[in-house]
């Protein structure tokens, strides 16, 4: 038989949650899409389609 396995009652610990992207400033957007390594007008592009035309789908976006 083998060895029981310990009970842990601990909880894992958990992360930072992801940021909301409209959450998000110019400045923020320019530096979160630069951390995916992205040019940073990108952010402006997604802060257009998403605010302006109230498309969330990025698979939507043209």
């Amino acid at each position: 038989m083998p060895d029981p396995l310990p009970l842990v009652f601990d909880a894992p610990r958990r992360g930072m949650p992801p940021r909301p992207f409209a959450d998000l400033d110019d400045a923020g957007r320019a530096a979160a899409v630069t951390e995916l390594g992205l040019p940073a007008f990108r952010g402006k592009q997604l802060a257009n389609q998403y605010y302006g035309r109230l498309i969330a789908d990025p698979a939507r976006m043209t």
